[in-house]
């Protein structure tokens, strides 16, 4: 048997065969390696830019607009309308200071204004030694009675009772009115009846005490002013010290 001649097909035919069932080479790339890097490359690149805490890009609010501030309502003007009432008449005004009243031939001193239908005018009860004016001392006297007197109650057989400064250019009459207000106003007012204990007058009866004594050694001091005998001066120095020692006492 006598051996066929090889044109070499057979081993072509053999090669291709074997080549066409060869695994890839390693160096080869395939288009399913290059799809699955892509895949890869596009799932890291969005994990990477979703991952918890990754830097993202800051997002510019639009700035806020200035609120429009709203008008206020317009309030319609009315137009001025002339007041029709008509004034009443305003009350009585209270004097400036203590009125001399002539009614009915009776003559009433008083702070307020003066009864209806009576004569009125001004008195000045300032205290004409502080004053500057001229004043004389007006005694009250007790001897068969009791009178006023423009002279010392000595030289009328009497002692005195009380003594004020009054002023010295008006008539006698003014002069005991005013007196007998002074009088009035330095005399304790009525104790009351029933449940008023003494110590709880011991207050009023000191002041209205201080303040007769305050008089009584002004009326002295006056009075001493004037051209006396030695007799007389003692006796005023006496009773001058007498209301002094009362005012120690007193605490006044």
């Amino acid at each position: 048997m006598s051996a066929e001649p090889d044109d070499g097909s057979a081993g072509q035919a053999g090669l291709d065969a074997a080549n066409l069932f060869r695994p890839l080479d390693s160096d080869g790339v395939s288009g399913l390696t290059i799809g699955l890097v892509l895949a890869a490359l596009v799932f890291g690149a969005y994990a990477v830019f979703n991952w918890p805490g990754s830097p993202k890009a800051a997002v510019i609010a639009p700035p806020p607009q200035a609120a429009t501030p709203e008008k206020a309502p317009v309030t319609p003007v009315l137009p001025a309308v002339a007041s029709t009432a008509v004034p009443t008449a305003s009350a009585t005004p209270s004097p400036a200071g203590p009125q001399r009243c002539d009614h009915t031939g009776q003559v009433l001193y008083t702070d307020q204004a003066c009864p209806v239908e009576s004569k009125s005018r001004g008195v000045d009860v300032s205290d004409p030694l502080s004053t500057g004016g001229k004043s004389i001392t007006l005694y009250r006297c007790k001897g068969a009675g009791q009178f006023w007197s423009r002279v010392h109650c000595q030289h009328r057989g009497a002692y005195v009772v009380r003594a004020y400064t009054v002023p010295a250019d008006v008539s006698l009459a003014d002069q005991i009115a005013f007196a007998d207000n002074r009088m009035a106003e330095l005399t304790p007012p009525p104790i009351p009846q029933g449940g008023v204990t003494p110590a709880a007058r011991v207050p009023d009866d000191k002041a209205w005490r201080c303040k007769r004594l305050k008089e009584e050694i002004a009326a002295l001091d006056a009075y001493a002013r004037h051209p006396l005998p030695p007799g007389e001066q003692d006796r005023v120095r006496f009773e001058r010290k007498n209301a002094r020692d009362q005012q120690f006492r007193l605490h006044c």
